[in-house]
């Protein structure tokens, strides 16, 4: 908290009726002498290695559900192809209409919860879907997803599908 919560990294966000000759007094004197001035240098991640084939872990924990989630590496924040990705989550994952939720909860019935996300930080991240499902149906639950994304790949998107997560992005985004 004391390193990294300086002004240099803080933005105070003041709304309403006020006069602002007398709010900036009032914010210099709470916030004048906060903290250091200066951040600590960063020290920069070491870039992860790009898996060559699909690796597969579990652990066994005395829970009611058996949870998964499938993950890709995608790069971060900055490169061109991220909009698309966070539109696909959208599309896969995200709200009642979604594919996976349409598709493989309440159709084929194997998971109790599903959805997708696309996690861009600034260096890379990756693209996820989460489900539970009763165990005896984790097989046919990851089955189910890892055919439903090779379908939605290979078969397109609609125009209404697109419009929707779009607007998901937007209400994030606001």
């Amino acid at each position: 908290y004391k390193r990294w919560y300086i002004p240099k990294n803080i933005v105070l966000t003041i709304a309403g009726e006020f006069d602002p000759e007398i709010m900036t007094k009032k914010v210099e004197a709470a916030f004048g002498n906060f903290g250091p001035k200066t951040a600590p240098r960063r020290t920069a991640r070491p870039a992860p290695s790009s898996p060559r084939k699909a690796s597969f872990s579990s652990a066994v924990k005395p829970i009611g559900e058996a949870h998964f989630a499938i993950a890709f590496p995608i790069p971060g924040l900055t490169h061109p192809d991220v909009p698309a990705l966070d539109l696909l989550a959208g599309i896969l994952g995200q709200g009642m209409s979604a594919r996976l939720e349409t598709r493989i909860r309440r159709e084929l019935g194997v998971v109790s919860d599903i959805r997708a996300m696309a996690y861009t930080p600034t260096d890379r991240g990756l693209f996820a879907v989460f489900g539970t499902c009763p165990h005896h149906q984790l097989k046919k639950a990851v089955a189910a997803v890892v055919r439903e994304i090779n379908l939605d790949i290979a078969g397109g998107i609609r125009s209404d599908e697109l419009q929707k997560a779009k607007t998901l992005v937007e209400a994030d985004a606001i």
